[in-house]
Order: structure tokens, then sequence, then C-alpha cells
């Protein structure tokens, strides 16, 4: 049973006329009449009753009609959503991220994609930058936004640089300076993520302290920023956070500044090089949007 005699059949039945449903359907009468019969061959009865001035439905036909336009109605549905998958306006994403990125640009990001798809789903999962890549890279995530560099077989691109403030007890000495500079802190006792979730940023920051003579005194490591910026809060030691997270409030925490810049950190978004999503696509889009404008606010 195709679709095409569906339609006839029920514009038939609406306008009650051969001669209107064919125009109706922009056809000639002729390949219209046609398409009803062999509907009536294949449901094995009359459907119509025929008369000199148009055509009635028959008792088959009446309990015909509601089922056909059920049947119209879902098929209009489903190449409806088909449409929208194609132009990337529907359908899900899954994404990985770092967990500081949900205080820095996961949110405008996300923001900025649904604007554009508010049919779309994000299925979020949070990793380690390493562990990201490598679901990118075995096809369990579409995307992943992680900390650069990159040195997995993926395509990667960074879209945005941050800065570094120093995190303070809020009674700490050096609330009271603008801006704080690396030999402040050579005696601080300094809080650090483990090099094993981090060992990028654990090294330049290390190798940052060391260009200027000074030897960190690590005094406790926490792989989370909320850990962190609560010892902090608890006058066990300062830490570093990312200048773009300076809207996260903590109580008993003042952010400062760095006078020294320690190497900006690199967020990047990853993805799969295999995929011809449009939603995926929308969504590289919408990154590089958002961090265009978060750039521009941060500066």
């Amino acid at each position: 049973m195709e679709l095409r005699h569906l339609r006839a059949f029920v514009t038939v039945a609406e306008e009650r006329h051969f001669g209107r449903a064919a125009r109706k359907l922009h056809i000639s009468q002729p390949p219209l009449s046609h398409q009803i019969k062999q509907l009536e061959q294949e449901v094995g009865g009359q459907l119509f009753t025929r008369t000199t001035h148009g055509v009635t439905l028959t008792q088959a036909g009446r309990a015909f009609l509601d089922e056909a336009r059920k049947v119209l109605s879902q098929a209009d549905r489903a190449m409806a959503e088909v449409r929208r998958a194609v132009r990337g306006e529907s359908g899900s994403l899954s994404l990985g991220y770092v967990v500081p990125l949900v205080n820095g640009v996961l949110p405008p990001i996300l923001r900025t994609f649904y604007q554009r798809f508010p049919g779309a789903q994000v299925a979020l999962s949070e990793y380690s930058s390493t562990a990201a890549l490598t679901a990118v890279a075995a096809a369990e995530l579409d995307a992943a936004l992680i900390y650069a560099p990159v040195d997995h077989h993926v395509r990667a691109e960074t879209i945005f640089q941050d800065a570094w403030m120093i995190a303070l007890p809020s009674g700490h000495r050096l609330v009271r300076r603008r801006l704080v500079r690396r030999a402040d802190l050579r005696d601080e006792p300094i809080l650090m993520i483990p090099r094993h979730v981090r060992p990028a940023l654990f090294d330049r920051t290390i190798s940052w302290f060391h260009e200027a003579g000074i030897t960190p005194r690590i005094v406790q490591e926490v792989p989370t920023l909320h850990g962190l910026l609560g010892l902090v809060a608890c006058c066990a030691g300062v830490c570093f956070v990312p200048r773009s997270c300076r809207g996260l409030r903590c109580d008993g925490v003042t952010y400062r500044p760095m006078a020294d810049q320690l190497p900006l950190l690199e967020v990047a978004v990853a993805w799969r090089t295999d995929s011809a999503s449009p939603l995926l696509a929308g969504f590289l889009t919408a990154a590089r949007e958002a961090t265009a404008t978060l750039r521009h606010n941060v500066s």
C-alpha cells in the first residue's frame, strides 16, 4: 500500500468528486481513478459509490478514512522530523567535558547551541581530558570540551585561552593587593590539582615557580576546583583559578588577578572526524561563537 494511494483516497473522500480531487492533487483524473482502483483491489472491496454528481464513501470507505488519515499524519510527522534532523535542528549529541568548564565555557556554549537548535538533546558526561579524547577516538562521544594540549589522533581546535587568578582566604594579607606577584607566593601554602589528573597543568605551574627561583610549598592536592576552593575558605592555602570562573562564589574566598601570568590555560573542542552530523557542525559553530563573546567579556 503506497502513501500516494492513501493521499488520493483521502482527497477524493474529502472533495467527494474525482475532478476536484484531481485538481487539488495536481494530476489528471484518469491516473487518480487508476490509483483508487488499485487501492480498492488491495483492500478487497469498494471504497466509493460512484454517482453522476460525484462519489460517496461506502461503509468500508468510512471505516478506512480515519485510519488512512492517521497513517498520513504519522508519515508527515516522520518526514518533518527527518528534515529537521538533516538540517541539524533535532537529534542528540553526546558531549564529554572536564568538570572545571562547568564554571567556565560550558554554560555559554550550551546556551548558544540551544538557542540555535531548541529541539536538540545533549547527553553530557564528565571526563578527564585524556579519557574524553579516548572516548572521542573510540566513537563513544561525538565531541568533547577538554584542556589542551591534545596528543590523540582526533581533530581538535583551541577555542579559548584563559588567564589565571589566585584564590585567597578572605582575611589573607594579599587581599589588600590589587595584583598578586609570583614572588608574593614564595612562602605561601599552595593547593593544587594532582599531577595524575592534570599533568600538563601541574608541570607548567611548577616550571613557572622555578623560573623565578621559587620552590612552591605544595601542602595538599585536591582533584576538583570546588574542593580546592573549600580548602582556601578554611585557610588551608591558596590556589589558582581560571579567570573565566571568577563568577564562582565561595564564602570566605577572594580572587585577585596575577601580575606575573602563568601560561594561559587552553580550552579545546575535540570531535569525531568521521561524523557528517549537521548537529555536530552546529555545536562546533556555537562553541566558536560563544567563546569569542567570552573572550571579549573577560578581556
